[in-house]
């Protein structure tokens, strides 16, 4: 399992790839900005709760975070 840097990073990348902001993308899964910024540097890791937001706002890019 990739670490929350990966993740992170992962995270960050499907989103450019979309080419939304992360104020867009955040408001789409349902967290603050913020909260989002701190998960792609990886100072806080990616939850359940996040992953699965991910999954029903877009449900096409999942595989590519975890």
């Amino acid at each position: 399992m990739p670490t929350s840097d990966q993740q992170g990073f992962r995270l960050d990348q499907v989103r450019k790839s979309l080419k939304i902001s992360q104020v867009k993308f955040s408001n789409r899964i349902g967290i603050s900005q913020g909260y989002l910024n701190q998960v792609i540097k990886g100072r806080r890791n990616i939850s359940y709760k996040i992953l699965n937001a991910v999954t029903k706002a877009f449900p096409t890019v999942t595989w590519q975070i975890a």
